[in-house]
């Protein structure tokens, strides 16, 4: 029995080098040999190709460093895993960060346009007939580019096809230690935080029942992360058994769903590009009647200002000329004023020296005549008197 296990090792590693020498576009025939395939989908720095590398026990798919995506094209291979003492054959496919959000709108939900691509960048690739789409998820960062992919799984599959859809939360800080209970315990505290990806991605986690995988390839618990591995297959092994690949008419059906609606919404883009070009037109009509009008009213104002501009001038000029007219009256009027007054001064001198002389004419006239010489001198201080008070 030792031999015989010995040498099963060694046909399993003599496979498992021959299959690694393979190049990634070998074709699998399904009708000759039985492949389970395993398609990781997610953003770019999302973990896939550690992955990839972590489920083949291989290292045939690059790495990045950084944030930019050095998976340019889709890329597969092939390997071996014991099940139940046999060596199942299972493919796992690496796709690009197709759900990089690098819009400057930076929309949650993809648009139709970009979910039609997606969906025939997947038909080609489940051409081969997948088994189960691995949708990685980083537990501690949660990017608009992963809602989006949630958003196109959540679409694609129906009631009847969740089986065939995990997450998968990579980067988790406890490794594989970590159960799924509590990632999904920290989503649903997070999701009543009010943080809306942590709640897409809660609410999607209970839609697909649960299927969840929590990995963390950089763990240094190497039996913890072979046995992770163990049961990640030996889980899409179950899944081939009972429900088999996901089948064409997925996103098919999908695609003809979104194809409609990229047609009613062209059609609407249509008809109120028609709306508001009518507007548009009815606008620039009613502007040039308001213009017109406008310019009749500006024009009507204008001649009206101008003569009433006119008739202003006029009468600042005429009552220029009545205020000249008023000064020189003003200054004849002070030099009669002086005239008159010094032809009073002359009277009242002319009373006061006939008052003198009818008085002093008087005095003497009393003296033969005392009652007319009395009158004469009452009559002449009458004249002074009344001179004086002139004066």
């Amino acid at each position: 029995e030792i031999d015989d296990n010995a040498a099963e090792e060694e046909k399993a590693e003599l496979l498992q080098q021959v299959d690694n020498d393979n190049s990634d576009d070998e074709a699998h025939n399904p009708g000759e040999e039985e492949v389970i395939r395993i398609c990781v989908l997610g953003a770019t720095g999302n973990g896939k190709s550690s992955l990839c590398n972590y489920l083949s026990a291989s290292t045939m798919f690059e790495v990045g460093d950084g944030f930019d995506s050095c998976t340019q094209y889709s890329r597969s291979h092939s390997f071996f895993h014991r099940i139940d003492n046999r060596e199942v054959h299972f493919e796992v496919t690496d796709t690009p960060g197709w759900f990089d959000c690098d819009r400057s709108d930076k929309d949650r939900v993809p648009s139709a346009q970009v979910m039609l691509q997606k969906m025939r960048e997947c038909m080609k690739i489940s051409e081969s007939g997948i088994t189960a789409f691995f949708v990685c998820v980083p537990f501690e960062r949660i990017s608009i580019d992963t809602e989006q992919s949630i958003y196109f799984m959540r679409d694609c599959f129906d009631s009847t096809q969740l089986r065939h859809v995990y997450l998968v939360f990579t980067k988790c800080p406890g490794g594989p230690l970590q159960s799924v209970e509590h990632v999904l315990q920290s989503l649903l505290q997070q999701k009543n935080k009010g943080r809306a990806a942590s709640a897409l991605v809660y609410n999607y986690a209970l839609h697909i029942n649960e299927q969840v995988f929590v990995t963390n390839t950089m763990h240094d618990d190497e039996k913890q992360l072979m046995q992770t591995r163990d049961h990640m297959l030996r889980t899409v092994h179950d899944i081939y058994g009972e429900c088999g690949i996901v089948p064409d008419g997925v996103f098919q059906t999908a695609l003809k769903n979104y194809q409609n609606e990229l047609h009613r919404l062209q059609q609407m883009h249509s008809h109120a590009q028609q709306e508001q070009s009518l507007k548009y037109q009815r606008m620039v009509t009613l502007g040039a009647v308001v213009g017109v009008g406008a310019a009749a009213v500006g024009l009507n104002g204008y001649l009206k200002y101008n003569a009433l501009f006119t008739d202003h001038v006029d009468l600042q000029s005429q009552a220029s000329t009545l205020h000249q007219q008023t000064a020189a009256l003003h200054e004849s009027n002070q030099q009669l004023q002086q005239e008159n007054n010094v032809l009073a001064q002359n009277n009242a001198a002319n009373n006061r020296m006939m008052g003198v002389a009818e008085t002093t004419a008087g005095v003497l006239w009393a003296t033969v005549e005392p009652i007319s010489g009395a009158v004469a001198i009452l009559d002449g201080l009458s004249r002074i008197w009344y001179g004086s008070k002139q004066k």
